[in-house]
């Protein structure tokens, strides 16, 4: 059930929502029907002569013909907020992903021409980028605490460290229906640990301990001692599986797709355990043989990104994430994110985050305590 404080911090972010969206209800369509957007809905293939073509392609992607565009790239949104966690000292709390592409991330020759009129980009190479195979690459994803002041010496705790290797396959208007474009499928191999070296078994083995014989965790909570659950090692591998969907107005394109209310972008992906170290014994889950999967799944996320008529926030992103686990909706958990960049002038972005959670998976460690928490900061993609 909902605490008191997970009904206040849930209730605040309604708030904003729908003052976010009725602020911009006067949204028009201009956005979705300009000139620009009818580019990257262009086919390409069908204009005639090499030099057209050519411009039509790097219109369409910029990034293809742009020799800057780099191998590393962020992955999952990067963010640093301040953070109050129901039960817990006040944190700052710090999301990095990273992405590094093991194919060419442009269709500019990688060896430079001598004549530098020469060096512009290989047709064949953007004409197959429709067409291609897929896109191979290795991220990693970390995340961490800093109790700033809330905790002696201020410790850092690490809570994520996920390394991944990733096939994903674009089918960009290949599998477009009607009411929804499946843009990509992707398949991973992948650990996920939070760095952590206490045992979830420990025993206390002291004689003299009127202690002894129990499991440590459960004198610990008993002692309240919620400091000692972030030294709980937790590590799993698994296969997961992931797709990103659009759904509603220009969902066939994804650059249209982020800029109008109208369409809205979805992630899903499953994951199959092929081991983990996650068994709890304190609680009343004590030895019931609970894991992991019971608790994560499935992941659902539903995000909508779009232009604005408020110029110094000129786009604005809101977004829910939804965890299930084997036992459904006793376990499942919700995160709620809203992005809002404020740009004052052409030179200044402050890239304005807001994200909440609510149920267990607040934490690796102790991921089936519910807890609710709200944080305020940055968020950099």
């Amino acid at each position: 059930m909902f605490t008191s404080n997970g009904v206040k911090y849930y209730l605040l972010l309604i708030f904003i929502y729908f003052s976010i969206h009725n602020a911009h209800s006067r949204i028009t369509d201009q956005y979705a029907f300009t000139a620009e957007p009818s580019e990257q809905q262009q086919d390409c293939s069908s204009v005639i002569g090499e030099d057209r073509q050519r411009e039509c392609y790097c219109k369409k992607r910029p990034f293809l013909c742009d020799d800057r565009e780099s191998r590393f790239s962020s992955y999952k949104p990067n963010y640093a907020i301040g953070q109050s966690t129901d039960g817990d000292d006040g944190s700052f709390e710090v999301r990095y992903s990273l992405r590094y592409n093991f194919l060419r991330p442009h269709c500019m020759p990688i060896k430079k021409p001598k004549n530098k009129n020469d060096y512009i980009p290989e047709l064949d190479c953007l004409r197959a980028y429709e067409e291609r195979i897929g896109d191979i690459f290795f991220t990693f994803t970390g995340e961490f605490d800093f109790f700033l002041g809330t905790r002696d010496s201020s410790p850092v705790i690490n809570r994520l460290s996920n390394p991944a290797f990733n096939f994903r396959k674009h089918f960009e208007k290949a599998l477009s229906y009607e009411s929804h474009t499946i843009e990509w499928v992707n398949l991973s191999i992948e650990h996920r640990s939070n760095g952590q070296s206490t045992n979830a078994d420990e025993m206390i083995t002291e004689p003299e301990s009127s202690d002894f014989g129990r499991f440590r965790a459960q004198v610990e909570l008993e002692a309240g001692n919620q400091e000692y659950f972030d030294s709980i090692s937790r590590s799993a591998n698994y296969i997961a599986v992931e797709s990103k969907i659009n759904f509603g107005t220009g969902h066939s394109d994804n650059v249209l797709c982020d800029t109008t209310f109208k369409c809205v972008n979805a992630w899903v992906s499953a994951k199959l355990y092929l081991s983990d170290e996650s068994d709890v014994f304190w609680g009343d889950l004590s030895d019931k043989g609970v894991n992991i999967e019971d608790y994560d799944r499935i992941k659902i996320i539903v995000s909508d990104t779009f232009n604005t008529n408020i110029s110094s926030f000129p786009t604005s992103e809101i977004g829910l994430e939804w965890t299930i686990g084997d036992e459904l909706l006793d376990t499942d958990s919700f995160d709620f994110y809203i992005v809002l960049p404020w740009v004052p002038n052409n030179n200044f972005r402050l890239p304005l985050y807001l994200r909440a959670h609510y149920g267990p998976m607040s934490t690796l460690s102790d991921y089936t305590k519910d807890q609710n928490s709200v944080g305020i900061g940055l968020v950099f993609k």
